[in-house]
């Protein structure tokens, strides 16, 4: 089985990661093991 995750594109002006990005890869990580427990 083969994982791929794709997310959008685009280029940082600086290397600190926002909070809204935090809280978005949090909930999308949790998704996917939700979705993963209910799949099998």
């Amino acid at each position: 089985m083969t994982l791929v995750c794709g997310t959008h594109g685009f280029v940082k002006k600086n290397d600190k990661v926002g909070s809204k990005e935090i809280e978005k890869a949090e909930q999308i990580r949790v998704e996917y093991f939700e979705q993963k427990k209910k799949g099998k």
